[in-house]
């Protein structure tokens, strides 16, 4: 029987092609690796995008809150809607979260150096007479001149209320000159508070709402130019919160810093009033509560259980551009800086709801 040999060049050459064939196959398995690893990882991308994982549970560390407090002074109240219509950008309320952080608002208590430290904010301001004792925790001090200064501080919390009687005096009105840009009448009220190193970083770093205004009798109206203007008002709020959830107070516009500035004199002399509520908010003692859904804060508002901030619309109906989360900071101090829904809509119109869960919250502080 004769056996056929295989000839050691059939052999290379075969071996060759199964080399270059597993070559390929190695190169095309691995682009298979590359493209399946980057779907894949897109997909966990996009998965966890539109999937997210719930946040934890809300800590409700402070216990029941106290219901915000809108309480304000009469000349501040506003009409009350008879009828509200929506009519946002998207037709609908808009998407909330869940639940957002409610921040602790130290409470002072009077000390035994509460006296002399009043005394020692006031020299501050250059006031340096014996105040008049309002009550417990109120002074009054007054600066005679050519412009009488007055300056109302509680004495536990440094807030302040520093007032002239520019606007009793038309003379010096004639004297008055050009009234300061925006930006130096934002500047000029922050070096005021300053002065008493109360400029907070969430104030400091503060845009600041600026009008210009027109003395009208008793009244301070919006001039029609600034070339029209008696006043400057300049009204400073802190800076959003966690950069996104702006803060209001009760009295529509007005921040918790609210100012009026003239074109008379230099410098703080320009100054004709400064209210300035300002309390310190601890960032780092802050717990989570669960929010009411939109809805229902609608209809809170709607059927008259909500606040309204500002009403400028001549009609019994509000038509509702825009809703919104922010925080209320209560000009009379309050315990927490706690979030609120915010309506703004025709008219310059502003209401409020508290945003956290009935269930968490009480009437009576």
């Amino acid at each position: 029987m004769r056996h056929q040999t295989t000839t050691p060049e059939f052999n290379l050459t075969k071996a060759a092609y199964l080399v270059r064939i597993g070559i390929k196959l190695t190169g095309v398995l691995f682009v298979l690796i590359i493209v399946g690893r980057m779907f894949l990882n897109s997909f966990t991308a996009y998965w966890k995008a539109t999937h997210p994982a719930p946040p934890p549970p809300p800590t409700v560390g402070f216990g029941t809150l106290p219901e915000p407090n809108f309480e304000v002074d009469s000349k501040f109240k506003a009409k009350i809607p008879k009828t509200y219509k929506l009519e946002t950008a998207t037709g609908g309320l808009g998407s909330f979260p869940t639940q957002l952080e409610v921040y602790l608002m130290p409470k002072k208590t009077p000390g035994l150096l509460t006296h002399e430290e009043a005394m020692k904010f006031a020299k501050r301001y250059g006031f340096v007479f014996e105040p008049e004792v309002i009550d417990d925790t109120h002074y009054r001090f007054v600066k005679p001149g050519k412009l009488t200064k007055t300056f109302d501080l509680d004495i536990v919390n440094l807030t302040y209320t520093y007032k002239t009687d520019y606007l009793e005096k038309p003379e010096l009105m004639l004297e008055a000159e050009d009234l300061p840009t925006k930006y130096e009448a934002v500047e000029l009220v922050k070096r005021f508070i300053k002065t008493g190193d109360q400029l907070e970083q969430d104030i400091a770093t503060a845009s600041g709402k600026v009008n210009y205004l027109k003395v009208v009798g008793n009244d301070l109206e919006p001039a029609i130019a600034v070339s029209d203007a008696d006043l400057v008002s300049v009204d400073l709020n802190r800076a959003p919160i966690d950069g996104k959830y702006p803060t209001y107070t009760q009295e529509s516009t007005h921040g918790i810093i609210h100012a009026l500035i003239s074109g008379y004199g230099k410098g703080s002399d320009q100054l004709v009033k400064v209210r300035n509520a300002y309390y310190p908010v601890d960032y780092l003692s802050f717990e989570t509560y669960p929010l009411k859904n939109v809805k229902e804060a609608w209809n809170l508002l709607i059927s008259g259980h909500g606040y309204v901030a500002n009403n400028q619309s001549p009609n019994d109906q509000v038509v509702v551009r825009e809703v919104e989360l922010g925080y209320y900071d209560d000009i009379n101090g309050s315990q927490y800086l706690q979030p609120i829904y915010v309506f703004k809509g025709d008219g310059n119109f502003l209401g409020f709801v508290p945003a956290i869960d009935s269930r968490y919250l009480n009437k009576e502080e």
